[in-house]
């Protein structure tokens, strides 16, 4: 947090950008949005909570325009799944953690936006609205399509990932 503010100190100062402090939660998500003055659609979401990010994002109520979602690439592309939620469980450097790219195609869909495509590194999806897809996005809109496979050693991001799947309980995403 100290960072973001010192980091985008211009932005925060400009009353752009408001950095905010919070455990967010399935449960307080969409109050942090309210209290926060989030408008109910808007433009851009950014969502990696690392353990229970689909659960956070299927209870969201507002409604970007465009979402990039930490996805879980090293689950099959086709399969629903996601890890059972617990809002005290935080992300153990397992590979244990958040939800199959099609249980967020699945969310996606839910809430009026598709799956356009997933960073080379094969940890973020991408959601735009329905009402912008037109013909600017390759179809289909599935997971399947779209996957990209685990490449954290791309980034600076493969501190704590490892290389093979975990053997763990895994729920079906709905």
């Amino acid at each position: 947090v100290a960072a973001a503010k010192q980091n985008f100190a211009a932005f925060v100062e400009a009353g752009k950008l408001r950095v905010v402090e919070a455990m967010v939660s399935a449960e307080n998500i969409n109050a942090l949005f309210a209290a926060n003055n989030v408008p109910e659609t808007f433009e851009f979401l950014s969502l990696d909570v690392d353990f229970n990010t689909s659960h956070v994002w299927r209870a969201l109520r507002f409604s970007p325009r465009v979402a990039c979602v930490e996805y879980n690439a090293s689950l099959p592309p086709s399969s629903p799944l996601e890890v059972p939620y617990d809002p005290a469980r935080q992300w153990d450097h397992t590979n244990f953690y958040g939800a199959s790219l099609k249980t967020l195609e699945t969310i996606g869909a839910a809430k009026g936006a598709r799956l356009v495509g997933c960073d080379i590194n094969g940890a973020n999806a991408f959601f735009i609205n329905d009402s912008l897809i037109g013909e600017a996005f390759l179809a289909p809109y599935a997971a399947e399509f779209h996957y990209e496979p685990p490449r954290f050693h791309r980034a600076r991001i493969s501190n704590g990932h490892p290389p093979g799947q975990q053997a763990r309980r895994w729920t079906r995403g709905e």
